[in-house]
This record gives structure tokens, C-alpha cells and sequence, in this order.
């Protein structure tokens, strides 16, 4: 089905803390002031308002709850609150010991019916026969599966028709929109979820997304311009958790990220997809598009975050040349590859086609109007267009776990991603 980037066991190893700077030594008997991200030790001076994440014991956070130490924009679990903060209280917070580590609430963006035949999904939808004397294997299609859509949101489409389960929108500074604004989810919702019903009367460009029966959850965590923060994207994900078994969520879609700060262990959003894995969902990240420099040179260590969470199931692209066959495979250019910066792991843990992917179009979208050249075929609710990028590979993916769990329900993500990243079907990426 999808297959790995290369035979590399999942193993946990350290986690190198040493990066993370401190604002002098306390002295003896006395707590250290708290560790800080790179992007906020290297800020330059003011005036400013920084968006930060505060990480302390439960009680030494009551007064920035209470918002006597800022604006509080959201509380978090593990200990940890989203603020608001001018320059002088941003400099209180970095020098009280009441408080262990902080990191900025930054911005988040999406990385933006060959898939199919690449990555063998109909065979799994169809099974096998049998042979005498043996039996067959029934076919999967992801049927009652639920995956969360964690993106600008899930427009209403005719490929997708009754299937999106549960919608929330978690965007801070958008409250109360619906829909697709943007266009990004989607998009990658019907790579992951869509049936090919709709589009077989506009296009055969679009032969239906790798797991057409799951369950659909849209969680919209990213703005009207395909932006969002930190901190709404960790909500969604504890949203994730508190409802995963109202709606069978076994997999979590992240198509976005932002640049590495700090090590997993410390990151806010790497905690936070912890948390997932640990619950029991499978989180399937891209890697990000930073495989380039503007000049068109190669970049190591541009994998983003939560992309280079141990913990995630990390995907890169691959341009498939328009071929079935994985010999004409090539690395996508533009994908982030290893290593992952502040992490003894390699990234990605596997490949899928992410190049000219068509998926659904959400009609008014901003994608949708800026970019017409981008549109395949149809109209409305059935309109079709084609993007590029680890986010949408991220997708393929996802519907492929949404199937492998439909056939064997009882797997963890660890052996998801065992399955996947070792024993899966291997795609041969090579420039």
C-alpha cells in the first residue's frame, strides 16, 4: 500500500536538551529562571506583543489565568497557558523560577487518481477471491474509522456526502466561521476520505481518496488565510482525545507545522501529539516544504514541527511521475528531509505521491479564487482542483492507516507505524 522511505525500526532514543538557553545561573538553594525557546532568546528588543506558551506547575499559573500577567488567549493541559504578553511582562515572565520553561505561540501554516494506483489502495477495497482450499480476504474501505481533519476546515462536497461526523472550530480569532474559507482542508480531506461517486460525472482525474468509507472530523484549527497558532492546533488535538471514542477517532490529519524551536520534549505541540499517541490515535504530520533553499540549493534539518515528534508518523512526498510504477518514483523537491533539527531521529518515516494531487475544491475558497488555474474540473459542491506538497501526501497516508485499522482494529500507533514504515509496500525515492 504506501511504503516506506527507506527500512528504518522506530527507536526511541534521548532527547538532546543542551540547545535550550537559560538566562543566568540561580543562585544556590534558589530555582533556575525558566528555559526558553530559540525564537523568543533571539527576539529583538521592542515594543512588541509576543504570543507565548507558559509551562509551570498548576498553581504557579493562576495569575497569568487570571490574566494579571497579560492577555490569556487559551489554557492548555499539561500545565501550560496561552498569553498574550508586552515586552516588560515577556522580560517578568523569563526571570520568574515560578515558571519552567516558555515557548512562543507561533504561527502554524499548511504545507501545501494515480495516488491511488501508486499506493495499491483498490486492492485493498477489493480483497482477494481465494483460492480452493483457501480462503479469501475481505475488502476494506476504511468503513467506520474516524480520522480528524485538523486544518482550515471540511467545505460541504458532493464526494464527501454524509460522512463529515462531528465539525468544531478552534481558530481563536476566527470564532464562529464554518465551512472552508481557505480550501486547504478540503482538499485533504477528500485525498484521505473521498468517494469517487461525484466525480465520475466531471473527471476521471479524481478516482475517490484512499479510504472512501471512513468517517470524517472536522476540526478547523487554521484561519481563512491557511494561518492559524500553536496553541489552537494543541486544542484541537486535546479536542481529539476528549471525543475519540464518541466518533472512533484512530487517526489525527496534521497537513501543517511550524519551524523547530526547541526540542520535542519541550514543545508545546510535540507534547501535545504525545498525548494523542498515548491515548491510542495514530498522528499522521507532514514534513514540511523546506527541502529548498530560494536559490534552489538542498536543506538538511528542515523538518517542522510536530514533524519531528518521535512520537508522530512523519510524511514526505514523492512525484510519481504520473507512473503506477514505483520505478519511475522521484523525491519531491521541494519536501523537508533529515535530520530533524534538535532530534537524534530521522525524519520522514515514510513517503506517498505528493505532487499535482487532485482533490476537492472547495467553491469561494481563497485557494479557489486566487489560484483558478489550479481548477480541473466540475462546479459547486462538485469541483475539483490540483495541489502539491507534504500536506497532501500526509493525506494519502492517512486514509492508508484508516484502512489498515479497519482491517485489524486492535493495532496501536506504535504498530501502525511499524507496519507502515518497515513492513509496508517500498517506495523508491531517489532525486
Amino acid at each position: 500500500m504506501i511504503g516506506s522511505r527507506a527500512r528504518r525500526p522506530w527507536l526511541t532514543v534521548p532527547i538532546v536538551v543542551t540547545g535550550l538557553l537559560q538566562w543566568g545561573s540561580a543562585p544556590s538553594g534558589q530555582q533556575p529562571p525558566p528555559t526558553l525557546s530559540t525564537d523568543l532568546a533571539r527576539h529583538p528588543s521592542g515594543p512588541h506583543t509576543h504570543r507565548v506558551i507558559v509551562q509551570a506547575p498548576d498553581q504557579a499559573l493562576t495569575r497569568l489565568r487570571e490574566g494579571r500577567a497579560g492577555v490569556l488567549r487559551r489554557t492548555l493541559r499539561g500545565g501550560a497557558v496561552a498569553v498574550e504578553v508586552t515586552d516588560a511582562q515577556l522580560d517578568a515572565l523569563r526571570a520568574n523560577p515560578r515558571y519552567s520553561h516558555i515557548s512562543g505561540d507561533l504561527p502554524v501554516a499548511a504545507d501545501m487518481a494515480v495516488t491511488n494506483q501508486a499506493t495499491q489502495a483498490p486492492a485493498v477495497w477489493q480483497g482477494t477471491s481465494g483460492v480452493p482450499g483457501l480462503p479469501g480476504t475481505p475488502g476494506y474501505t476504511g468503513t467506520g474509522v474516524g480520522i480528524a481533519i485538523l486544518d482550515s476546515g471540511i467545505a460541504a462536497h458532493d464526494a464527501l456526502d454524509s460522512r463529515v461526523v462531528a465539525r468544531v472550530n478552534l481558530v481563536s480569532d476566527e470564532p464562529g466561521i464554518t465551512g472552508d474559507p481557505f480550501g486547504h482542508g478540503t482538499h485533504i480531506a477528500g485525498i484521505a476520505a473521498g468517494n469517487r461517486t461525484a466525480s465520475a460525472f466531471v473527471t476521471a482525474a479524481f478516482a475517490g481518496g484512499s479510504a472512501p468509507t471512513a468517517r470524517l472530523i472536522d476540526v478547523r484549527v487554521l484561519g481563512a488565510t491557511g494561518a492559524g497558532r500553536a496553541s489552537d492546533v494543541i486544542a484541537g488535538i486535546d479536542w481529539v482525545i476528549d471525543n475519540r471514542e464518541t466518533y472512533n477517532i484512530r487517526v489525527i490529519n496534521l497537513s501543517l507545522g511550524h519551524p523547530v524551536t526547541e526540542p520535542s520534549a519541550t514543545d508545546p505541540l510535540c507534547q501535545a501529539v504525545l498525548r494523542a499517541v498515548t491515548a491510542g490515535v495514530t498522528v499522521v504530520v507532514s514534513a514540511g516544504n523546506y527541502g529548498l533553499t530560494s536559490l534552489g540549493d538542498p536543506v538538511l534539518g528542515g523538518i517542522m514541527s510536530p514533524g519531528n515528534s518521535p512520537a508522530a508518523l512523519t510524511v514526505g512526498a514523492v512525484d510519481t511521475t504520473g507512473t503506477i510504477a514505483t520505478s519511475g518514483d522521484v523525491v519531491a523537491p521541494y519536501r523537508s528531509t533529515d535530520p530533524a533539527r534538535r532530534e537524534l531521529v530521522v525524519k520522514p518515516d515514510l513517503v506517498a505521491p505528493g505532487t499535482r494531487i487532485v482533490s476537492l475544491e472547495a467553491p469561494h475558497s481563497y485557494i479557489s479564487s486566487t489560484y483558478p488555474q489550479w481548477h480541473i474540473a466540475g462546479s459547486g459542491k462538485n469541483a475539483y482542483l490540483r495541489l502539491s506538497g507534504t500536506s497532501v501526501a500526509t493525506a494519502v497516508v492517512s486514509g492508508g492507516v484508516a484502512l489498515l485499522l479497519n482491517a485489524e482494529p486492535s493495532m496501536t500507533p506504535a504498530q501502525v507505524k511499524m507496519s507502515l514504515a518497515v513492513g509496508g509496500r517500498m517506495k523508491v525515492a531517489r532525486p
